[in-house]
């Protein structure tokens, strides 16, 4: 199972973060996520910690498109 998070408007708590739509890395552990609710149907953006499951994947990422995260220390 992955990580819950509750919709803002219906309340609705199957928004599951390794589901997003999109997401913006904001920093090494925060991320903005954005959601289709199953329940409302509305767009929901939530600022959350980045799972623990999506890490290599955004690293991987990070390093193909040469962004901070991926980059080895100096």
């Amino acid at each position: 199972m992955g990580t819950i998070v509750k919709c803002p408007s219906c309340h609705e708590t199957d928004l599951i973060l390794e589901r997003y739509y999109s997401m913006m890395v904001l920093g090494h552990s925060q991320a903005l996520f954005s959601f289709k609710c199953p329940r409302c149907r509305k767009i929901v953006s939530l600022v959350e910690k980045i799972p623990p499951s999506l890490h290599p994947d955004i690293e991987k990422v990070a390093r193909e498109v040469k962004a901070g995260m991926g980059k080895a220390p100096n």
